[in-house]
């Protein structure tokens, strides 16, 4: 199975590519951020690398939530 760090900045636990982040941040971010992940997500995007523009805009928005938080 590949993994992945967490995107969430500091986080060093490593998660199935499949997954955004890990389980702590995942439930960090509101739930309209984590049903845009999922909304945007395609199945298989980890394996063949064909990512959608909108799971990119999505992980983006989340990426700025976070830093607009000061979580970082």
């Amino acid at each position: 199975m590949s993994t992945h760090c967490c995107p969430w900045p500091g986080c060093k636990q490593r998660v199935p590519t499949r997954m955004w982040g890990c389980r702590r941040h995942w439930f960090m971010l509101p739930g309209a951020l984590r049903r845009r992940l999922w909304a945007n997500y395609q199945p298989g995007q980890e394996r063949t690398g064909r990512v959608s523009r909108g799971y990119i805009a999505a992980y983006r928005e989340v990426q700025r939530w976070i830093v607009d938080q000061g979580r970082v």
